[in-house]
Formats: C-alpha cells, sequence, structure tokens
C-alpha cells in the first residue's frame, strides 16, 4: 500500500528564523578578562602605570605593557601578578629615563601587547596622553617684604608670575638656615607668618618658590629683628623709717621704663591701711624718691 505526504514549500523566511533560533541556543557568547590602562604618571623621572582589569573573569600574569613616546617604543614591563575583575595593577617601566625637555610629548601605554591574554575586547589595551613640559622657573616680581614684627613672629610676603609652593628657610646665624615654613598651595600671593623666634634677635631667611613642573626660584638672603621684650616698671620699697611721728620712706624703681607720675606709695599698719603719699615726679629706671607720711 503506498501512503502519500502532504507537502508545503517551506519560505526562506521561516528558514533564516529558525536558523537565528538554533544559533542562540548553541552559541554561548565569550567571557573573559579585559584589560585598559586608567592611568599614566610620571615620578622621579620613572614613569609609572595602572591597568584594570574591566573584565568578567580573572586576568592571569605573565602579560607585557609597552611604553611608547612620539611614537617609538622605548620599554616593557612584564606583569606576573594576577588582577581580578574590577582591580588594579600599577606598574613601573624600569628602563626608560624621563627628561622633561621643554615642549610637548606622547606618551602611550599598551597592556598585553603581545595579545597573550584572550580578552573579551582586545581594542581598548591603549591609553594615550599630551605631556606638556615645562622647564622655566617662577619669577618673584614682588618681595620678600617682612611686615607684623613681634617679639616672637614675622610675617613674610611675596609675590611670584606663576603658580608654585610656599617656602621659607630661615635661622639664627648667617647663612644656617635651620627652620623652615612650607605649603604646598600653588599661589602666586605668598605669605607665611614665622612663630616661636626668640625677642630681640636677628633672623636670616630666604624665600622659595616651585611650580607644578618642578622649577624654582629663590631670593637672595634677606634679615630682620624681632622686637625686644615689653620693658615695664618695677617699683619696690629699699627702706623707711620714723623721725619723730613722721616716718620717712624710699621707692626705687628696678625696672626698664618710666614708672608715671602721681602714682601712690601705702601705708599700712597691721591690716589697716593708714596713710598714703603721692610720688609727684616720673621716676625713671635706676632712680629712688624719698617720700613721707604724716598724716596717721
Amino acid at each position: 500500500m503506498c501512503t502519500s505526504l502532504n507537502t508545503r514549500p517551506v519560505s526562506a523566511k521561516w528558514l533564516a528564523a529558525a536558523f537565528l533560533n538554533l544559533s542562540l541556543a548553541t552559541v554561548s557568547f565569550a567571557k573573559g578578562p579585559d584589560l585598559v590602562v586608567a592611568d599614566i604618571w610620571e615620578q622621579n623621572h620613572q614613569i609609572y602605570f595602572s591597568i584594570s582589569n574591566i573584565g568578567q573573569d580573572l586576568c592571569p600574569g605573565g602579560h607585557t605593557a609597552w611604553l611608547f613616546v612620539d611614537a617609538q617604543q622605548v620599554d616593557a614591563a612584564d606583569i606576573s601578578a594576577e588582577i581580578a575583575p574590577g582591580k588594579s595593577h600599577d606598574g613601573v617601566f624600569p628602563k626608560y629615563y624621563w627628561s622633561c625637555q621643554q615642549g610637548q610629548y606622547t606618551v602611550l601605554v599598551r597592556a598585553d601587547s603581545k595579545y597573550t591574554i584572550q580578552e573579551e575586547n582586545d581594542q581598548n589595551n591603549d591609553r594615550q596622553e599630551t605631556w606638556q613640559c615645562d622647564t622655566t622657573p617662577p619669577t618673584i616680581i614682588s618681595g620678600p617684604d617682612v611686615s607684623d614684627v613681634r617679639q616672637d613672629s614675622a610675617t613674610i610676603r611675596w609675590v611670584t608670575n606663576e603658580a608654585s609652593d610656599t617656602r621659607i628657610e630661615y635661622g639664627d646665624s648667617m647663612g644656617v638656615y635651620d627652620n623652615f615654613s612650607y605649603s604646598d598651595k600653588m599661589v602666586t600671593q605668598h605669605e607665611a607668618t614665622l612663630s616661636g623666634l626668640s625677642s630681640d634677635t636677628t633672623y636670616y631667611f630666604f624665600v622659595k618658590s616651585a611650580d607644578a613642573g618642578g622649577n624654582s626660584v629663590e631670593s637672595k638672603p634677606n634679615s630682620f629683628e624681632t622686637l625686644k621684650p615689653e620693658s615695664k616698671p618695677d617699683l619696690i620699697i629699699m627702706d623707711f623709717w620714723a623721725i619723730g611721728r613722721t616716718i620717712h620712706y624710699e621707692v626705687h624703681n628696678t625696672g626698664g621704663a618710666d614708672a608715671p607720675a602721681q602714682h601712690m606709695t601705702s601705708l599700712s599698719v597691721g591690716a589697716s591701711q593708714v596713710d598714703a603719699d603721692l610720688v609727684p615726679s616720673i621716676l625713671s629706671p635706676g632712680l629712688s624718691y624719698v617720700g613721707t607720711f604724716e598724716n596717721f
């Protein structure tokens, strides 16, 4: 017995949809680490870098970063440490000596430069920066000026033509600057107050300012003198004696300043004041006045 099959044509649109469904069911999207250069910086004439893993899987060690300066490869750094997802690794290029001359430089760091790691995306491994080198030091256009000098402090001000830090080196012997004041705030109007100074003392100092590029300027040595201790009178009774019913006394100024006229000297017997006498004139340091009590 023969059985006939009921068939119909299959459209191209249906075949395409079936193939797409099959592909989505059988093909899994690739996962893995994904390395990017997060930062580049210079420190002590060496170039440092930070590589981050923005992928979903652990990045094993054993890959290499390359350094390019103005499109020329100048150094390489091997990375042996693993980098977990969301983590970073900081490294340094060991051989290249960075010398910043006047001008502009293109600095590029390439992660996994030898394509050792199977990444999610190996098209984002480069970071390129333009570095502008400044070798011109600041200029002191005003100052340094010393003001607000007191017994134990003084304020020093100066102005530079570009933003820079603030440093004063000072001491109480010429050419010996064993103390300093420093602020890393980048400003053009510089001011610092030196405190804890000794009174009646000559201090020697110079100021120094460095810009963001490390270029610095310093002034010639200068000096200032702190104020002497404040002088005051100091009155003491040197002696007193009786002649008849009159008591005589001698008051002496042992201080460093005049005692004003019309100050009072009093006489007490027991705990009670019984008389007083006015010193009629200014009593200068080292001088005495002899007065009397007659009204007790």
